[in-house]
């Protein structure tokens, strides 16, 4: 089972995200150890490299009297940008959280009042479309958590759905707050959880 969000990230960043900024750091080859936070082990940073390998973002310099015992060495080849590179460890794309990304960011710089189609269709892309449901969903997490303002009352009787708007207040940073199993929603800008369901019993996942 996926270890949660906030259990997971340190400081509002995820494990990928704290190598990632390492490998940028460099600036010249290195090796695990040089990019590992303290607190990562050894397993979990290599399956993050070895993904970047396989996608083609970082090299392994070849060494030909390179013994079995000694150690890999990495070089940044195409980088990518603050941002981590989200692949699996076979280099393919990871695209869970896409659409809250997008919806995220259509509320932050684009839409100024909205309602979740709205929201579905700007967020949308030919590769990553976001359902109407998702966006309802996600909507309805961080209006219980006080992100949203209500602009108009959803009536039921012309089935037309409640609008919104980011507060500005809660306009707190590039990354998407998450909505966890366990109905909580994490918000990784601030690194903590800013809301859980009443009704969801601690501990469910």
């Amino acid at each position: 089972m996926r270890t949660p969000a906030h259990l997971e990230m340190t400081g509002g960043k995820s494990p990928r995200q704290r190598v990632w900024e390492r490998v940028r750091a460099q600036g010249k080859p290195f090796e695990l150890a040089d990019v590992r936070p303290a607190d990562m082990n050894r397993a979990t940073c290599y399956s993050i490299l070895k993904g970047w390998q396989a996608a083609g973002i970082i090299a392994e310099i070849s060494h030909p009297q390179r013994k079995i015992t000694e150690r890999l060495t990495w070089e940044l080849i195409r980088d990518q940008g603050l941002e981590a590179p989200r692949v699996n460890r076979q280099g393919q794309p990871v695209t869970a959280g896409r659409g809250n990304e997008a919806m995220w960011a259509q509320m932050r710089h684009f839409l100024s009042d909205f309602d979740y189609r709205e929201l579905a269709a700007h967020a949308s892309s030919r590769l990553h479309p976001v359902a109407g449901d998702s966006a309802k969903s996600y909507l309805h997490a961080l209006a219980q958590a006080g992100y949203l303002i209500e602009t108009r009352a959803a009536v039921r009787q012309t089935s037309s759905p409640a609008r919104y708007r980011l507060d500005p207040r809660r306009n707190t940073g590039p990354r998407p707050p998450m909505v966890q199993r366990n109905k909580q929603l994490y918000d990784p800008n601030l690194g903590r959880i800013v809301w859980s369901d009443p009704y969801c019993l601690e501990g469910d996942a």
